[in-house]
């Protein structure tokens, strides 16, 4: 079955879940615990579905890529080191929070073992 990544159900939901963090963030509505991990933890399936999608649809011959764990393991030491590292060094308005680390990992291993999974048939 042809499945587009967009509509696999962790991006989706992941997608939504984050927009609803976003708006609640807006609204100066805190809740503990979900406010400061749950976006953290959405990143990784978010942001690399989208590369995911990218590089599948740049060459015919990549409809079936899939990243190495090696590849998404960087991904999450590159958001840890920008915005658990640097950003927070250059600005008050980031915090440095090891926790978010942890949070970043747990969203790139969900991602490995669902999204990036090679295609049913043809893309």
């Amino acid at each position: 079955m042809k499945r587009n990544l967009l509509f696999h159900p962790v991006f989706a939901a992941s997608l939504i879940i984050y927009l609803v963090l976003f708006a609640l963030k807006k609204a100066e509505i805190y809740l503990p615990f979900i406010s400061d991990y749950a976006a953290d933890f959405l990143t990784m399936p978010v942001v690399l579905t989208l590369a995911l999608l990218g590089i599948r649809r740049s060459r015919a011959d990549r409809r079936n890529y899939t990243f190495p764990w090696t590849y998404v393991a960087f991904a999450v030491a590159m958001y840890a080191f920008l915005f658990e590292f640097l950003f927070p060094r250059l600005t008050e308005r980031f915090t440095a929070d090891p926790w978010d680390i942890l949070a970043y990992a747990m969203g790139g291993v969900v991602f490995y073992f669902t999204v990036n999974r090679k295609r049913d048939t043809g893309q």
